[in-house]
């Protein structure tokens, strides 16, 4: 919707020139590789077309197309749920029999260490 244009003008804007180059060059080669795919579609099934049925074909194509990639993220959503209750019981008991275990002692850095010059005693590198 509105919300999400605004989003991504805005997104844009904050881009590097060198970012939004790269952005428009991944756009180009997205868009070329699409009409390559209704092109190939076409002529796998046999078609013909005047440059204004390729144009409302390309159409077609596309708004089928991103229905069929919604299907499949939506299978895909639906699957993971099903399948994230047994990926979780699976890491908990082998998590489970890990810390059950004797874990070995963590090397721990002597109190005497110093940080990096310019660092803080967390890791951090101040600016």
């Amino acid at each position: 919707g509105p919300d999400k244009l605004r989003k991504n003008f805005q997104r844009w804007r904050e881009m590097s020139p060198e970012d939004r180059e790269a952005m428009r060059q991944l756009y180009d080669r997205r868009r070329q590789e699409i009409r390559q795919q209704v092109e190939e579609a076409a002529e796998k099934i046999g078609l013909d077309l005047t440059d204004e049925q390729k144009a409302q074909f390309r159409k077609r194509y596309r708004e089928e197309r991103r229905k069929l990639e919604e299907q499949l993220r939506q299978e895909m959503e639906s699957a993971r749920r099903q399948r994230m209750p047994i990926l979780l019981k699976k890491l908990r008991e082998e998590f489970q029999e890990e810390s059950a275990a004797p874990a070995a002692p963590e090397a721990s850095p002597s109190p005497s260490a110093s940080p990096e010059p310019g660092g803080s005693p967390d890791g951090a590198v101040s600016a």
